[in-house]
C-alpha cells in the first residue's frame, strides 16, 4: 500500500521541481535497496550490522544535509554522486574494515 502511494506521488515531485529530481529519488530508493539486500544478506554479526545500518543512515543524512544547500540544476551530476555513492563508499569501508580487524584478532589469539 504505501509502495503504490509512492508510485502515486512521483509525479507530483517531478511537477513541483522539474523531471530531473526523480533520478536523484530513484538513485537514493536504489541505493538502499541495495544496501538492505546486502547488509540482509551477508552473514555477519548482528553488532557489525548494527554498526553498518549507522554508518550508512549517518552518511546519507550528512550528504543530504550538505547537497541540500546546493543549487540542483548547476550541481546535478555532483549531488547524484553524493547521495547516492557516498553512504554506500562509506559503509563498504566500515565493513571492510571490521573485517580486517576481525581477521587481525583471530590470527592473535
Amino acid at each position: 500500500m504505501g509502495l503504490l502511494l509512492l508510485l502515486l506521488l512521483l509525479p507530483m515531485w517531478a511537477f513541483a521541481h522539474g523531471e530531473e529530481v526523480l533520478t536523484t529519488v530513484f538513485l537514493l530508493a536504489g541505493s538502499l535497496l541495495l544496501f538492505l539486500v546486502g547488509v540482509l544478506a551477508v552473514p555477519l554479526p548482528y553488532a557489525e550490522k548494527g554498526v553498518l545500518v549507522a554508518v550508512y543512515l549517518v552518511t546519507l543524512a550528512v550528504a543530504t544535509y550538505w547537497a541540500n544547500g546546493l543549487p540542483y540544476r548547476i550541481n546535478m551530476a555532483l549531488i547524484n554522486w553524493a547521495i547516492g555513492l557516498a553512504p554506500v563508499l562509506t559503509t563498504v569501508s566500515a565493513a571492510l574494515f571490521m573485517w580486517a580487524r576481525r581477521k587481525k584478532s583471530n590470527v592473535q589469539e
